[in-house]
């Protein structure tokens, strides 16, 4: 049977990209053990393929960069004027709570270590005055533990309710 072009019964249908993923690491895991070869071991390209070769990525190359020139000029152009208060959806002080924290980790240039305990843990942004208002000052990068402990949370787990009612006995 001939299963060349419109007899193919995959014809015109495409495979999604999990399944495109999942077919070259199979396809790598079959190269990396020996159970198959790669069509080119052993072979070289020869030096018209090279030429082509670097012909071609140079071009895509040179596409990239004029992309990329493009984007930088847009983003020049549109992003930086309708920043903060000057975009049309900025709502000042009456912000919710997500997205001042989502400001506030995009503005506050993020420490090296837990500004109370000095730990290299991962750090989460912390509100210093209890009033979410938009100011920088009144934020800081805590681990979580020092977080916890500053927000009066650490009392309430389980773990560390027992550790206190002992301590108090």
């Amino acid at each position: 049977m001939n299963f060349k072009g419109k007899n193919n019964p995959f014809y015109g249908k495409h495979h999604s990209k999990k399944t495109k993923i999942k077919m070259s690491e199979t396809k790598k895991e079959l190269y990396r053990t020996g159970r198959l070869v790669h069509p080119m071991k052993g072979k070289h390209h020869s030096e018209v393929s090279k030429r082509k070769l670097s012909k071609s990525i140079k071009k895509n190359i040179e596409s990239i960069e004029l992309n990329t020139k493009r984007i930088n000029e847009w983003n020049r152009k549109h992003g930086v004027e309708k920043r903060n208060e000057k975009n049309p959806m900025w709502k000042g002080d009456k912000v919710t709570y997500r997205c001042l924290h989502q400001w506030v980790v995009r503005n506050k240039p993020k420490g090296i270590s837990c500004a109370k305990c000095g730990s290299n843990k991962p750090l989460e942004i912390a509100n210093i005055s209890g009033e979410y208002k938009r100011d920088i000052n009144d934020y800081k990068w805590l681990c979580r533990k020092c977080h916890m402990m500053e927000d009066k949370r650490m009392s309430n787990l389980k773990q560390y309710q027992k550790k206190t009612n002992d301590n108090v006995k």
